[in-house]
């Protein structure tokens, strides 16, 4: 389970999530705001939940011939192909991604708007929904999975949860676990009051 530190001196708490779309954007104690790097975007196509993996590097164009071929050429309505061979680019730049159609016969839309090729593209937000002709995508921000910043602000690489420590309800119940998922206690029955035993 990937984690955080802290970056505030005094708050230094760690904090867990699930997977790199829960990294949260603030620490959640004492509201600094957490540093992410951008390492990509996941598209989600909503019909089978079939994934393409955008690059945070470059423009990529996605079409029957670009990225995401695999799953774009087996989009067919009435015995047509829906998406263009290169239908739309996506372009990663200041930390965020763009939107631009290409051409495309059947058009590419953010929500419900259009996006014509000759004006500015379009930034993707995270949990956007994209449309290549009538066909939608959820598009997930990824993020590096890091283990946090330390003191001397460097990013530390997420490393697998030790299974030895033990978690203890802060509360002074008693209860203690060596699950590192462990975030409620089942005694007192509070959310998120497992903190790290000490001793």
């Amino acid at each position: 389970m990937p984690e955080v530190i802290c970056s505030n001196s005094s708050c230094n708490k760690t904090i867990s999530f699930d997977n790199e779309w829960d990294l949260p954007s603030e620490c959640p104690y004492c509201f600094e705001n957490l540093e992410r790097e951008i390492v990509g975007l996941t598209l989600i196509y909503q019909m089978n939940q079939q994934r393409i993996e955008v690059p945070a590097s470059r423009k990529t164009i996605l079409g029957r011939r670009g990225l995401g071929a695999e799953v774009l050429s087996k989009i067919v309505f009435n015995g047509e192909q829906v998406v263009s061979r290169n239908h739309c680019s996506i372009e990663f730049r200041d930390n965020k991604f763009y939107l631009q159609d290409e051409g495309s016969l059947n058009g590419t839309y953010y929500g419900r708007e259009r996006i014509d090729c000759k004006n500015a593209p379009q930034v993707i937000e995270n949990g956007g929904l994209v449309f290549l002709g009538e066909e939608p995508f959820i598009g997930l921000v990824r993020y590096k999975a890091i283990q946090g910043l330390c003191a001397q602000n460097q990013n530390l690489i997420e490393q697998p949860p030790n299974p030895t420590r033990r978690l203890r309800c802060k509360l002074g119940c008693g209860y203690e676990t060596e699950d590192p998922r462990a975030t409620d206690c089942p005694i007192c029955d509070t959310a998120n009051c497992l903190v790290n035993a000490v001793g």
